[in-house]
């Protein structure tokens, strides 16, 4: 793998050892799970990836119990959205940053607000844990299904069961 940016080698050597421990080849896994995680982080780019390993843009539900990092981040909302997250205190998660003057979907504006991302240790964690979410989770089934037999259209799929992304870019 030589001229492979040294992250990017380590997240595909990582996703391959740890993708069997799911059920799930090594290859294609690595190529599929690498390029999710690239396009999820912008090329690892910003505070997310880089400093919290959070390759996937996970946020941090209610229900996760691990590190959190309050982060701002582009989200499209609807007027009522907007208006709930302008009525929260600044700094606040959900709370309102500004308008972005960006193109959203039919009926939403693309604003910036802050939210909870979840933090990990390591980018293994980080790949353990959005393979936990896609074996585990019924909306993915058919995602889980599409990378377990190796088929290429697997991100599509994903897409399709609902991976979460307020923002549609």
């Amino acid at each position: 793998q030589s001229g492979i940016d040294p992250f990017i080698a380590n997240i595909l050597r990582s996703v391959r050892e740890i993708a069997p421990s799911f059920g799930l080849p090594a290859t294609p896994t690595d190529r599929y799970v690498t390029a999710h995680a690239i396009l999820s982080s912008g090329w690892f780019d910003g505070d997310l990836p880089q400093l919290h390993y959070n390759i996937f843009g996970v946020k941090a539900t209610s229900n996760w119990t691990g590190a959190v990092v309050l982060l701002p981040t582009g989200e499209c909302y609807t007027d009522a959205e907007i208006a709930r997250a302008q009525a929260l205190p600044s700094g606040q998660n959900g709370a309102f940053i500004r308008f972005i003057d960006k193109p959203c979907s039919a009926g939403k504006r693309r604003v910036l607000i802050w939210d909870r991302f979840r933090s990990y240790p390591s980018p293994q964690e980080a790949i353990r844990n959005h393979l936990t979410l896609v074996s585990g989770l019924d909306r993915y089934r058919s995602s889980f299904a599409k990378l377990k037999s190796g088929a290429h259209d697997y991100m599509r799929q994903l897409g399709r069961d609902g991976w979460y992304t307020a923002d549609p870019d």
